[in-house]
Order: C-alpha cells, then sequence, then structure tokens
C-alpha cells in the first residue's frame, strides 16, 4: 500500500493598495480565511507559514 504525498504548504497574503492606510485590514484577514479553509479540506496539503506583503 503506498502511502499518499503530503506537501508542506505556504499561504501569500497581499495588502492592496486601496487599503493601505489602514494596516492589517479585512482584504487580509478575508484572503487568510480563504486560503486556510482551503488548505484545510485538502487531505495531501498542511499549512507550514504565512507571508504578507503589506
Amino acid at each position: 500500500m503506498e502511502k499518499n504525498q503530503v506537501y508542506q504548504t505556504a499561504i501569500y497574503l497581499r495588502l492592496s493598495k486601496d487599503d493601505e492606510s489602514s494596516g492589517e485590514s479585512y482584504s487580509i484577514s478575508n484572503q487568510r480565511q480563504m486560503l486556510m479553509n482551503f488548505v484545510n479540506n485538502k487531505e495531501d496539503l498542511t499549512f507550514s507559514a504565512e507571508f504578507v506583503d503589506m
């Protein structure tokens, strides 16, 4: 029986120029939630890191 490959997964969040003045915005929070939901719903992915451009 072959073991399924599990991939270490990093997420990348980017602040929109429109949201620049407010620091971490709803945009970043929404991106994080959507990406983490995606990673958590895939059996072959495991979260390993987060990168944010602000």
